[in-house]
């Protein structure tokens, strides 16, 4: 290891293009290995932020050289330990962060190391939509896990809107693939929904969609309203045919001060412009739980519903960061004028609508000598001071009966928080129509076939302690396995479904992810990594068939 370190250190001081490497303890290493989850946030023994493509490729060469543990971070919002964080190298891509946008064919050049809370209101200053992410997610492993968006029911998955990707091969090589270069093709194909199996990508062109007016609203809920919550997504799902509309719907049991709490978020957002009829709004089931629940008090329901109607001229740039809403939470959001109707606060349900916030910081650069090992984690290093992790399964639509036993596997899993440290538990319930995989290519990674729509419930736990981890692993196991029972018997799901990999436990065999497209991504595994490098990181990796 250290002998890999000198060569990344002589790499870095030699660099006209701001390489940088930090040892443990500094800020620069800290923001490198910082993950959502302190669970996710390995201590690696250096972290290198590269700051070119040239550097890149001479760091990977040390690396398959020494083939010494390594971690490539984009956005860092992975739960997975070993995923995107190592005890090794920690390859940071922060400094791939440039956004160009090409006029003539409506693409944008994304660097790999941009979070979409800054791609949303870049899109929506140009007038133009994108098909990307929430908030405190990054696009290179949203893009290469494939990328359920608010928009996929219109414009498909992030990684069907890719049309080319720079990538740093395993060898060093730079190459460029897509869409529309013939050379190279499995190597793109590989790379769409097949993770980090090929190289390092640097940089995305992602086609974008011309703008329109927008409407949406961000409602919060208190736990009294599930069932209508819930009765709202079944009649949303089971009617609502406009593929501009999308309704997310997080459903959030956690602890405050030792006492249970309940809320629900929805996300409702509409590409179009708001009807002038009421009835037409494809979210006038949620709103209405807001107006009943002001029955008693019209004048003050009159002025939140002016504050919705006011939504319904929002600018580019802030209907684009409705978008990038992050999981869970409702930070960084102003309380609309309706909601001081109840001074309480708590339960009543509330309307929001998003603002901008943006946050910085500088490091300082590690000297030249020897770095021992790191032996603890630095403190406060995940953004949530916690440990957590992801879980889903695949189904192709929602009925009354699963959406019920959905929300009596979140109760019962809430129950534990007490007893064992919880923080939250979360569901997220998200309809998509049967045409969302309709501008899949047919020969990607990860299967997504025209005429097969499947996609992820998700659920997520966050916890405090790791003694802990084995009890709510188990919990989350033993829910998402009750949960695709009540699925297969519901006809929603089949037992050949490829799981999602961006949601998907570490210990979710890729077979289960890729199905029968494994052995064609191991032989091009093998064309562009046949010494297997990327092996030394984490992720799904598929086998390389060397026959």
């Amino acid at each position: 290891m250290q002998d890999a370190i000198r060569e990344i250190k002589k790499i870095c001081a030699e660099s006209d293009s701001g390489t940088r490497v930090y040892d443990w303890g500094s800020t620069g290493y800290k923001d490198s290995v910082r993950h959502y989850a302190n669970s996710s946030s390995d201590v690696a023994w250096i972290a290198v932020q590269p700051g070119s493509e040239t550097d890149l490729s001479a760091i990977m060469k040390v690396i398959a050289t020494y083939r010494v543990a390594f971690a490539v971070k984009g956005g860092g919002h992975s739960m997975m330990p070993k995923f995107s964080s190592t005890n090794g190298i920690q390859i940071s891509m922060s400094q791939f962060n440039q956004m160009v946008y090409h006029e003539t064919d409506g693409t944008m050049d994304i660097g790999a190391g941009c979070l979409w809370d800054e791609l949303h209101p870049k899109a929506g200053q140009l007038g133009r939509r994108i098909v990307g992410g929430a908030s405190e997610v990054g696009v290179a492993g949203y893009l290469l896990g494939g990328g359920y968006s608010l928009r996929s029911n219109q414009f498909g998955l992030g990684m069907d809107n890719v049309r080319k990707i720079r990538v740093v091969l395993p060898d060093g090589r730079i190459v460029e693939c897509g869409k529309d270069i013939e050379k190279d093709k499995n190597l793109f194909r590989g790379m769409q929904g097949g993770g980090n199996n090929f190289g390092v990508v640097t940089q995305f062109t992602i086609q974008t969609h011309p703008g329109s007016e927008y409407f949406g609203y961000t409602l919060t809920f208190p736990g009294k309203f599930s069932d209508a919550v819930c009765d709202a997504i079944i009649k949303f799902a089971k009617y609502e045919r406009r593929p501009e509309a999308s309704v997310k719907s997080t459903f959030k049991r956690t602890l405050e001060n030792g006492q249970p709490k309940y809320e629900i978020y929805s996300l409702c957002r509409c590409d179009g412009p708001k009807p002038v009829d009421p009835n037409l709004d494809p979210f006038k089931n949620f709103l209405a739980i807001h107006e009943n629940d002001w029955k008693d008090d019209p004048l003050r329901w009159a002025q939140v519903k002016q504050d919705i109607d006011s939504l319904g001229s929002l600018s580019y740039e802030a209907s684009e960061r409705m978008a990038a809403f992050p999981y869970g939470t409702v930070p960084g959001l102003q309380v609309a004028g309706g909601d001081s109707a109840h001074a309480d606060g708590a339960d009543r349900p509330k309307l929001y609508f998003p603002s901008q916030s943006t946050s910085s910081s500088v490091g300082s650069v590690s000297g030249d000598s020897d770095v021992p090992q790191p032996k603890d984690s630095m403190i406060y290093v995940g953004e949530v001071n916690a440990r957590g992790r992801f879980g889903c399964i695949m189904i192709s639509h929602y009925t009354e009966s699963f959406v019920d036993a959905v929300m009596k596997e979140h109760e019962k899993a809430a129950s534990y928080l007490l007893a064992h440290k919880g923080r939250s538990v979360f569901m997220e319930v998200w309809p998509f129509l049967d045409t969302i995989f309709d501008k899949s290519s047919g020969d990607s990674a990860w299967p997504h076939k025209k005429g097969e729509p499947y996609a992820p419930l998700l659920a997520w736990f966050i916890w405090e302690n790791k003694e802990d981890d084995e009890f709510w692993l188990g919990i989350l196991k033993t829910m998402l396995d009750n949960l695709r029972h009540v699925a297969l018997r519901e006809g929603i799901t089949k037992e050949d479904v490829p799981y999602y990999a961006n949601y998907s436990p570490g210990t979710t065999p890729v077979e289960e992810i890729y199905r029968t497209n494994v052995r064609d991504i191991g032989k091009w595994r093998k064309q562009y990594d046949p010494a297997d490098v990327m092996g030394l990181a984490g992720g799904f990796r598929v086998p390389i068939v060397q026959d």
